[in-house]
């Protein structure tokens, strides 16, 4: 079967997607072949958002399993607020409160955290339900990257796939952890604990070439080597100049989809739910309004 992609992720701009940081963001999501065969919907979610002097992209992928009648979960719930948090407290800390990077570590944990303790609260639930609605509705991972005028960053909470400047690190290592399992414990113990969400690298923005973030879904070890798969993300001679989001669907379909799926006999991919959203440095600018 033909999976094609589509544009399911929440997009935001303060400024008309005229950016003045000198690249390029692509994003899409698909619905899993095994999800699709039980009529489970796509958990995943993505959001990004185009400031004039920040970018930010976050991909988060809903835990499939709960207690649901059918054993399934509502977790897609869980991936859509994770990712509007994240944009949500980023742009505070950053374009508010102006905080460097490394100012803005320990503030948005602490600030995910109490965001998510509100929200919980806001059901008033009984003390056994908690756990429930937590499994059921809240529990996601998380992949985000952050770039400013100086400074990128990119971090993350449980599993998924990330490419920074074609390194790919893998982080199925931390698969099955979720941020909102502290949402059990007493808050008092959180504050105690330092560094529970990993920021994987940060540098400096005039260093960076490409970054690949995604649900794991999107990545195996076919796929990742496919040609055609290679030269659109990582390419260093992009044939685009657009800043800001840009429409490549129609290329990726017909240079990525048809290679993978049909020259490649890969019919069954994605087998899990996928997200990804890709940045890439621009050679000649030219900004497009959205």
């Amino acid at each position: 079967m033909s999976f094609l992609f589509n544009y399911q992720l929440n997009y935001q701009s303060d400024c008309q997607n005229m950016t003045k940081l000198p690249f390029q963001l692509f994003g899409m999501s698909q619905q899993g072949s095994s999800h699709q065969r039980i009529s489970l919907g796509n958990q995943d979610s993505g959001s990004v958002f185009v400031g004039k002097n920040l970018i930010i992209g976050v991909v988060a992928d809903g835990c499939t399993r709960g207690k649901n009648i059918d054993g399934f979960s509502s977790n897609q719930v869980g991936a859509h607020i994770a990712c509007n948090l994240t944009v949500k407290i980023v742009r505070r800390l950053i374009q508010r409160k102006k905080l460097n990077l490394e100012e803005f570590k320990e503030e948005y944990e602490n600030s995910l955290f109490r965001q998510y303790k509100r929200l919980l609260n806001s059901f008033s639930p009984w003390k056994n339900e908690r756990s429930l609605i937590l499994s059921n509705l809240f529990s996601s991972t998380f992949v985000a990257f952050v770039i400013t005028e100086s400074e990128y960053i990119v971090f993350h909470y449980g599993d998924g796939d990330v490419f920074i400047n074609n390194y790919h690190y893998n982080l199925s290592s931390s698969q099955g952890k979720y941020f909102t399992n502290y949402l059990v414990e007493k808050s008092s113990n959180f504050f105690l604990r330092k560094n529970n969400i990993n920021f994987l690298k940060s540098g400096k923005t005039i260093d960076l070439e490409n970054i690949l973030i995604a649900t794991d879904g999107f990545v195996d070890n076919q796929i990742k080597k496919n040609d055609e798969f290679q030269k659109f993300f990582f390419d260093k001679k992009p044939l685009f100049n657009q800043t800001g989001f840009s429409d490549r669907k129609t290329e990726f379909r017909s240079n990525v989809l048809n290679k993978i799926i049909f020259k490649d006999s890969h019919q069954d991919w994605p087998l899990d739910d996928a997200t990804f959203i890709s940045l890439n440095k621009v050679l000649k600018i030219k900004s497009t309004r959205i």
